[in-house]
């Protein structure tokens, strides 16, 4: 320690030899192996402080800043006792913890972890490993639910697990969603099958040649065809084609769907669904329970169990299953709060920091902040489709039963009582036109029923998480407060 300076209880370390026993707590104190605390050769150092570190009156060479002040520097040769006993501190434990929580709320990070869909994942896997031994099947296993509801995520994991069993199959993974337009599919496909280069009109024709023409020896083909919605064209030419290769004796071929909409089945023609049979795996959206368990389980496996107080994993749960039930939402929610702590100074997520979040999440939304400027008969029309989607599992209602819905609410709500015959008999049409005219809703041509008729979704910038939370921010009628919160029929 420097001459005539006294002793400092903080210091993390000192280049004095006689002083190794204190080096070797700094090094217990920070036994992460990657962040180090003081001057210790050979190893970076930790600076607090508003601004970049100084030695000297030079700048220390950075190698990192992090989330509260800290300053990860590379250890400089002279680098004094006294600026360590000043400046240097190990991290604190509760930065380490949140930065721990922060990784394991990514949405990319599952470690193959499910939680909540064992059932749903053992009919996957039944299907799945059934067809593979048969060598194919003409079922189609068509896996349906809400978006965030872990349909890909159990399909792809099933699947990388069946692939270390056996090699007799080789996986396709196509999203529709993806393609520039459905007639793309065919040759996406046969990008995976094969080499060589091919005209992109005679895809199909190649690729009915390729599954007519297998043989045993061959692997089987698993092709899942994520968002299988986009495929859905007027003619239904793209989903006639795909199917008809389930008929081919020896195609070799295992089909399996994902769709958020569960009715996709019922669209199709009749000269469709005569050429096979189907396998169903309906995911319901996530309640409250499984939401807070899939945030403690992800927590818990990376070490960061006590970042969330249970009541705040609860309330950002129970925000969450009110509405759309989609658990990407709830890690969001997670990783703001986590981001809110880390700015100012770190510690455990509480309660009411997850309640600000919640807020703060909502009023960065324009679309969801729209919402509460409408007028009450524009709101409750919202209310209605969104029910109406709870209700069937999907993203776009037929808008004769959104009008049904929405003329029972208003003739039921005792503020809307006085409401004329005649304006309650056209306030369907006045409130759709106006959530239209402000893109909180979105008109659809269903031209896939043998009745053709106009399905509403939810505008763009809209989900039904944010429209439930802003449509309870400022309803006052407790009984449609009721049906927004546990999705109760009328």
């Amino acid at each position: 320690m420097a001459k005539g300076r006294p002793r400092d209880s903080t210091s993390c370390a000192t280049a004095r030899p006689a002083k190794n026993r204190r080096t070797s707590e700094v090094q217990e104190q920070a036994h992460d192996g990657t962040l180090w605390a003081g001057p210790i050769p050979g190893k970076p150092a930790l600076v607090t402080g508003k601004e970049q570190p100084k030695l000297d009156g030079q700048e220390v060479n950075v190698k990192q800043r992090l989330p509260g002040d800290i300053w990860l520097c590379e250890t400089l040769e002279g680098l004094t006792a006294n600026i360590a006993a000043k400046n240097l501190k190990p991290p604190s434990t509760g930065t380490n913890l949140l930065e721990k929580a922060a990784t394991a709320l990514r949405p990319t990070v599952s470690g193959g972890r499910l939680p909540c869909r064992r059932a749903e994942q053992e009919q996957i896997r039944t299907h799945i490993s059934s067809s593979v031994k048969q060598g194919g099947s003409r079922q189609v296993l068509y896996v349906s639910g809400m978006p965030g509801t872990g349909k890909t995520a159990s399909v792809l994991e099933i699947v990388r697990q069946e692939s270390r069993k056996t090699s007799k199959f080789k996986f396709v993974h196509m999203n529709a969603m993806s393609l520039a337009n459905p007639n793309t599919f065919f040759a996406e496909v046969l990008k995976c099958l094969r080499s060589g280069k091919f005209a992109m009109t005679s895809a199909h024709q190649e690729l009915s040649s390729f599954f007519a023409e297998r043989k045993e020896s061959d692997p089987v083909i698993v092709l899942l065809i994520d968002e299988l919605d986009y495929l859905v064209t007027r003619n239904q030419a793209v989903l006639y084609r795909v199917f008809d290769w389930l008929g081919y004796p020896q195609a070799r071929l295992v089909l399996v769907t994902i769709s958020n909409t569960m009715d996709v089945p019922e669209r199709l023609l009749p000269r469709i669904t005569s050429r096979f049979e189907i396998t169903r795996v309906d995911f319901e959206p996530y309640s409250r329970d499984q939401i807070c368990t899939i945030l403690k389980d992800r927590l818990q496996a990376h070490g960061a169990g006590t970042a969330f107080t249970t009541d705040a994993l609860k309330l950002c749960a129970g925000r969450v299953a009110a509405g759309s039930g989609d658990v990407r939402k709830a890690l969001q929610l997670c990783r703001h709060a986590v981001q809110m702590r880390l700015a100012t100074g770190g510690g455990v997520v509480e309660f009411s920091h997850m309640d600000s979040t919640a807020r703060d999440l909502l009023h960065a939304n324009p679309t969801a902040q729209a919402v509460r400027g409408q007028s009450v008969m524009a709101r409750r029309f919202l209310a209605s489709l969104l029910l109406e989607l709870r209700r069937k599992g999907v993203c776009a209602a037929p808008l004769p039963k959104v009008v049904a819905r929405f003329k029972k609410v208003i003739h039921s709500m005792p503020d809307l009582c006085e409401v004329p015959e005649s304006e309650a008999q056209h306030a369907d049409d006045a409130a759709c036109e106006a959530l239209r005219g402000k893109s909180l809703i979105s008109r659809q041509a269903d031209s896939c029923r043998s009745h053709p008729c106009t399905l509403l979704a939810l505008g763009g910038g809209l989900d039904a998480e944010d429209l439930a939370t802003a449509l309870l921010a400022v309803e006052d009628d407790e009984s449609i407060r009721e049906l927004l919160r546990c999705e109760v029929q009328m």
